[in-house]
């Protein structure tokens, strides 16, 4: 992903573009990507460009812009230059309010294992793995988050324990019981899934363009 965004700044950049609009292109970027991006964005600034970066995370608007505008429910709520402000600062002016960027949180207490991935694999028809010897286990009172850069097979999992994924190999137990194994011949398996308790809430995101 990063090589593609790099390409089209490149063709941007051929088709005689002075001002580059970058709408949240760190998304789907793993951070040595962004710091990359960065570098190129510099570079462009250096000879004339004029970048406007669209985003909302807070480290980026210090590290890489001059100026800041901040827009909250349509309207631009504060410009200012960036070497004026914080992190903390930015925050409360996106949300209106104080905002406390450290969250303590107690110690956990979690109970029993309900949920035990054990040893997940799935290819496609290409044969490339999409999920190669996952294993993790969710437990009682736990919220469990799974984090990477899109494309490295999450959605592939999650649709996976909904039942909406057959695996190439592997078991996902759920209170005991493999759910893989469960006969699923006169309902789809994410129905049979939705019995047992189990649910799956979709974001669907819409591609954006340069």
């Amino acid at each position: 992903m990063g090589l593609q965004q790099r390409v089209e700044i490149l063709k941007a950049l051929y088709r005689g573009a002075d001002v580059l609009i970058l709408d949240e292109p760190t998304a789907v970027l793993t951070p040595q990507e962004a710091d990359h991006l960065f570098h190129i964005l510099r570079s462009l600034k250096e000879q004339g460009k004029t970048v406007i970066l669209i985003t909302h995370k807070l480290r980026e608007v210090m590290d890489i812009t001059d100026n800041v505008s901040v827009m909250r429910a349509g309207t631009v709520v504060a410009n200012v230059a960036t070497c004026d402000v914080d992190k903390e600062k930015l925050a409360d002016l996106m949300v209106g309010r104080k905002v406390t960027l450290k969250v303590d949180k107690a110690e956990r207490a979690p109970g029993a294992v309900v949920l035990d991935v054990k040893n997940l694999c799935l290819t496609d028809e290409r044969q490339v793995k999409l999920l190669d010897g996952l294993n993790f286990q969710v437990r009682a009172g736990e919220i469990v988050g799974v984090a990477g850069v899109s494309g490295n097979g999450q959605s592939e999992l999650l649709e996976v324990l909904a039942g909406m994924l057959s695996p190439s190999a592997g078991a996902v137990v759920y209170k005991g019981e493999d759910l893989l194994k469960l006969p699923c011949r006169r309902a789809p398996r994410a129905a049979v899934y939705r019995r047992k308790g189990i649910s799956h809430i979709r974001r669907t995101v819409r591609a954006r363009g340069w």
